[in-house]
């Protein structure tokens, strides 16, 4: 299979982001009512030229939201 788009997600939170939000990693820190990684989403998926989008990083918490 052949994907348009990779989201990348596994990223950990800086020392000052962890004082912020208790999250582990920085894509699933809500943003308003969405984790960030949900905005880059939706954009992809608005676009005309994207049809399959992978996202990668920790599946248990990815798996949560």
């Amino acid at each position: 299979m052949q994907y348009d788009a990779i989201i990348l997600a596994g990223g950990e939170s800086s020392s000052e982001l962890k004082k912020l939000a208790p999250y582990d990693n920085e894509a699933l820190i809500f943003i308003g009512r969405y984790p960030m990684i949900f905005y880059v989403y939706k954009a992809l998926t608005k676009s005309a030229l994207i049809r399959n989008i992978v996202i990668s990083g920790p599946v248990e918490a990815l798996r949560n939201l």
